[in-house]
């Protein structure tokens, strides 16, 4: 078969079956699932699946926000009052919306066509975790990647629900084959095009930004090929790159909040329902609770708040970040918080689930090295993973389909692990494929545990799981041939 042929079935084939794989279970399993499972018993009528709370509600409806040129706004004040109320947004960094809102403003902004076309963006990373394995491993570890990012569930499960994690996969892939260009062409623009890659990273998921300290800087040390200066002034642009692709966006969040808002402001909501008695003390630890989020006070009527005792009235303001006289009465507290309640904005709200959050921290700080452990061990899959299955089906990843990405999972990391130390004894550059992977550490361990939170390593895994698994099967089919004593032995090509 001649090459041309062979490397063009070597990428559709995978495409294929990826896309077959997310249609059928699209519209069959997934249609009509709430991803919010807690909402409603989870399942409603097909056509009010976009009326369930969560973070998919929110993307869908913020993008068609955005293409009706609200700009972000925060779709659950809008549409609950008729467009009354119209609230800057930051929920989220804004990569994924704007990614919705481009197909909204093609007239495709039903929840069915946006759910399609995160399925199109993730038939797109079966494409780049073929070219990363390819540029890693060669052809046969580019197909094997390919067919694993096709086949395997804890993929496409977060290509039906219209969730940001199929694009930040794109995103670190995208950021790492940048960086083997980078170490293959020294050229200053390259550097300017990586910072500016890990910036749209970010855009797409706050964390990923630690990826700009973790991996361009002592990636551009190890390329020998250049001086100090010249790495330094790498890593300089790069930094360029980074600032100029996230500035529109930081300007707008720093002049349109009441408090300094860089790139999102859902840090408050992820340390309130993270740090609490469910997540620290109970069979739910280093997980997230629905029920640890207390409501903002400016949102409690008011004749609630003349009910409420001094001393968590004083505890409101406190959080808030109001002063009071120590002398205020009751009435004067509650006075304080209804005024604040009506020019209070997204910040405001994340400054004092934020507080609320860390106060809790500071007060169990004892417990926390425990929790932290065991969040790790969740996103990983070593605690209690039947119960991960179960708490992860109430966020859209029914336990059934959940399972069969378990049962593939464990062997994957084995083979990913053989990978990585036949990557290291080969001495091929890792640090594009390992920096992700601790970058997702870091955002587990500082947040919570579960599956969906690794999924911007995905894809790494899976090409390490590439390399170990061609090289297995290569070792394997070399043991079952006998050696011709006719031809001469060949000394090994040298490692580029």
């Amino acid at each position: 078969m001649p090459d041309r042929r062979r490397a063009l079935l070597l990428v559709l084939v995978p495409v294929l079956v990826g896309l077959g794989i997310r249609l059928v279970y699209l519209w069959t399993v997934h249609r009509g699932v709430c991803p919010a499972q807690w909402w409603d018993g989870g399942t409603v009528a097909p056509g009010h699946v976009d009326r369930c709370p969560g973070d998919s509600y929110v993307y869908h409806h913020s993008a068609n926000l955005l293409a009706d040129g609200y700009g972000f706004t925060i779709p659950n004040d809008f549409r609950d009052t008729g467009g009354e109320v119209a609230r800057a947004y930051a929920d989220h960094p804004p990569a994924f919306t704007v990614f919705l809102a481009a197909f909204s403003v093609l007239g495709m902004s039903s929840w069915t066509w946006h759910e399609h076309a995160v399925v199109l963006l993730g038939l797109v990373n079966i494409v780049l975790a073929g070219i990363l394995g390819r540029r890693v491993g060669g052809q046969w570890v580019g197909f094997g990647a390919a067919m694993l990012m096709a086949v395997y569930p804890y993929v496409w499960l977060s290509d039906v629900m219209v969730m940001s994690e199929t694009l930040a996969m794109t995103a670190t892939m995208v950021v790492a084959l940048v960086c083997y260009q980078v170490l293959r062409d020294h050229r200053w623009g390259w550097a300017v095009v990586l910072g500016a890659a890990i910036a749209g990273a970010g855009l797409v998921r706050a964390e990923l930004l630690l990826m700009a300290p973790l991996l361009v800087v002592p990636m551009m040390l190890r390329i020998k090929a250049l001086s100090l200066r010249q790495q330094v002034g790498r890593i300089a642009l790069a930094a360029l790159g980074c600032v100029v692709v996230l500035a529109p966006w930081v300007y707008r969040n720093v002049t349109v909040f009441n408090n300094p808002v860089l790139v999102s402001n859902g840090t408050g909501i992820t340390l309130a329902n993270t740090n609490c008695d469910d997540t620290y003390y109970s069979a739910g630890i280093g997980f997230w609770s629905f029920r640890c989020i207390p409501p903002l006070p400016w949102n409690i009527p008011e004749d609630e708040l003349l009910a409420t005792d001094p001393a968590t009235l004083r505890l409101y303001v406190e959080r808030s970040g109001l002063e009071a006289p120590p002398d205020a009465t009751p009435e004067q507290l509650v006075a304080l918080i209804v005024e604040f309640g009506q020019t209070a904005d997204q910040s405001d709200d994340e400054a004092y689930l934020r507080e609320v959050g860390t106060s809790y921290l500071k007060e169990n700080i004892g417990r926390l090295p425990r929790v932290m452990a065991v969040r790790l061990a969740r996103m990983w899959g070593l605690y209690r993973p039947m119960q991960q299955l179960s708490l992860e089906d109430g966020e859209g990843r029914p336990e059934a389909a959940a399972r069969w990405g378990l049962a593939m999972y464990y062997p994957l990391m084995i083979a990913a692990i053989g990978g990585t130390v036949v990557l290291a004894r080969r001495r091929r550059p890792l640090l594009p494929l390992l920096v992700p992977i601790g970058v997702v550490v870091i955002a587990a361990v500082t947040s919570f545990g579960q599956s969906r939170y690794r999924t911007p390593a995905e894809p790494m895994v899976l090409v390490l799981a590439a390399v170990g698994i061609v090289t297995a099967v290569q070792w394997l089919r070399s043991r079952g041939r006998e050696p011709d004593p006719d031809t001469p032995a060949q000394e090994p090509a040298p490692v580029a």
